[in-house]
């Protein structure tokens, strides 16, 4: 299997847009707190659980952001993946971590927002897109250029359009 193997079917879909997005944290040091914050200030955003390998630490950063009360805490990142009540997470562990959290984030029906780098290894990626498509879950990664305007003359003078600067944004 390679990268071309991979279709992306999108379907219209319905969303409620009065209903907030329940996220989760995996990996509560550094970089999650500029997520955390930012997400704070979005009024269809709730954040509410944390996960790190670290007693405590999930606790602290919550606490220390002043992320509103009620979040559920977690030392295992499988055991907060199995509640229910959360629709999406963002995962901020370490790096060789990433591809194994990510699909099984995806495996549990979970939308997914992964820090760079997305997976360590070609064969991380493959089963992070496989099981994208097999979850009809959003995975993207943090800080990809595909959004930013001043990218696109990058993207045009590329010779061989590739993955990494793609010249449609989905």
């Amino acid at each position: 299997m390679g990268l071309d193997d991979f279709k992306v079917n999108q379907e219209t879909k319905v969303i409620d847009a009065t209903k907030k997005v329940r996220v989760g944290f995996i990996g509560c040091g550094w970089i999650a707190g500029s997520h955390i914050t930012a997400l704070l200030k979005q009024p269809d955003v709730e954040i509410v659980a944390g996960c790190d390998l670290i007693p405590g630490k999930a606790e602290a950063k919550f606490a220390e952001l002043e992320v509103p009360t009620g979040a559920k805490f977690f030392t295992d990142y499988k055991e907060m993946l199995s509640d229910d009540e959360i629709d999406a997470v963002y995962v901020a562990s370490p790096h060789l971590c990433h591809a194994e959290q990510t699909v099984l984030a995806l495996d549990f029906g979970k939308h997914v927002l992964c820090e760079k780098m997305i997976a360590a290894d070609l064969d991380g990626f493959l089963a992070q897109k496989a099981a994208c498509i097999r979850s009809g879950k959003v995975l993207l990664e943090a800080m990809r250029p595909d959004f930013d305007g001043s990218f696109d003359l990058i993207r045009e003078a590329l010779p061989q359009k590739d993955m990494f600067f793609p010249t449609e944004r989905l």
